[in-house]
């Protein structure tokens, strides 16, 4: 009887907080991340993701970095036909804030390229970046995802 009256309690709780009004099928998502090393430059890795728009336009991304990790050079981002899609760059302590000069239609898919990423550990570690996204006219950041990348 102890259980289930810890369990409804949980259960009322639980409904008493306030969930967010954005529904998982209409948040942008993403695709799939990597590395590319150049052969001539190994030193000079640049880490990358995907991102596909849905739900609403964006008017901005923000890259949360772990602690031990930073990112000395820039932040590209472009379309399928790798067109630059006029985005502002802006670092915040331990975010990378990432403005759009004109929202991003749904549907389209945006490519991240992160140039001078450093790590204060020389062992190799893994670290997970999040990813949120702000709709335009919102100023709220929607926590979609994790990008992991291992250096």
């Amino acid at each position: 009887m102890r259980k289930l009256v810890s369990v409804g309690a949980i259960a009322l709780l639980m409904s008493l907080l306030p969930i967010s009004h954005v529904k998982a099928q209409e948040l942008p998502y993403i695709l799939r991340s990597g590395i590319e090393i150049k052969d001539d430059h190994p030193r000079e890795t640049t880490y990358y993701f995907s991102l596909q728009v849905a739900g609403k336009a964006l008017s901005q991304v923000v890259i949360d970095l772990p602690q031990g990790i930073k990112i000395e050079q820039r932040v590209d981002v472009v379309d399928t036909n790798n067109h630059e899609v006029g985005a502002s760059y802006q670092r915040k302590s331990q975010q990378v804030l990432i403005a759009f000069a004109q929202p991003i239609a749904i549907g389209t898919t945006l490519n991240f390229y992160i140039h001078g990423l450093k790590t204060e550990s020389s062992s190799p570690s893994v670290y997970n970046l999040l990813i949120s996204v702000q709709f335009e006219g919102s100023k709220e950041n929607i926590h979609i995802g994790t990008v992991r990348i291992q250096t």
